[in-house]
């Protein structure tokens, strides 16, 4: 069977794109990308009288679904507090990795839910349009039809979904140019916002593994994936372990339940 191996990018694409700030042909997907995040966002946006509420988590629920304009992004930042500032795994438990408590975090110093809200929004209209950025430099048609899924204007800014997504295609853009080394640290970062690029990686090193002449670029991968990996979660391991584990037994309790579940019903 033939060993699918990385292949640099188009000599011709990465040339185009080294132009100006956005890359020639990139105009009109990249306002097609910002329209649904502005439609999504104005939609999506609580209205005054759920942060006025006496409990605004509670309002929130009722309001949202009656709305059809549900957030994770929002219903978080009243269920976690991000409002009062404490530090994702050090002073609260959050049931997410690292990375994506800090994006919470972060955007929390805006003013307010509605400020929160905006900056969370600007973060992950960035994400969009930077991995819009790396789809076009592997094909142009692949960032075209990213631009144009209104499933963006449904998942945009339901969830943090797209702060991963954008480190996993960076990383897969680096693996193609044989960039090991950013190939690992780029997704060791995409799986600590959401873990689904952990599959990624594992195809990225099985292929190199698959060819005696590239395992020791899958070595490297590999390494410099774990110290990115610990890089980022070192500090609140020993800050305050308790805290930084829950999301690992909140995320295995889930899988369990699941589990049994369906047990239950095969039965």
């Amino acid at each position: 069977m033939t060993v699918l191996a990385p292949r640099a990018l188009d000599a011709d694409n990465d040339g185009e794109l080294s132009t100006g700030w956005i890359p020639k042909g990139l105009w009109i997907p990249a306002a097609a990308a910002t329209g649904w995040f502005l439609w999504a966002y104005f939609h999506l946006r609580p209205a005054g009288s759920v942060d006025s509420a006496a409990h605004p988590f509670a309002e929130y629920g009722p309001w949202s679904y009656g709305h059809l304009a549900y957030s994770d992004v929002i219903s978080l930042y009243y269920a976690f507090h991000l409002g009062n500032h404490a530090l994702p795994y050090v002073h609260t438990r959050v049931e997410y990795p690292v990375l994506t408590g800090i994006f919470m975090w972060l955007a929390a110093w805006a003013p307010g839910v509605q400020g929160y809200f905006l900056a969370s929004g600007l973060g992950l209209l960035a994400c969009a349009l930077g991995t819009l950025y790396f789809l076009h430099r592997i094909d142009w048609c692949f960032a075209w039809s990213f631009a144009l899924c209104p499933l963006l204007l449904v998942y945009g800014l339901l969830n943090w979904d797209l702060l991963a997504i954008f480190f996993m295609v960076a990383s897969w853009t680096q693996f193609r140019a044989r960039r090991y080394a950013w190939a690992g640290v780029l997704l060791s970062l995409g799986v600590w916002v959401k873990f689904f690029p952990i599959i990624l990686l594992f195809y990225c090193v099985i292929s190199l593994l698959r060819d005696p002449r590239h395992r020791v670029h899958a070595r490297k991968m590999v390494l410099w994936s774990g110290m990115a990996a610990r890089i980022v979660n070192a500090p609140f391991a020993v800050a305050n372990v308790g805290n930084w584990d829950h999301f690992f037994e909140s995320t295995f309790a889930l899988l369990s339940d699941r589990t049994r579940s369906l047990g239950a019903g095969a039965a």
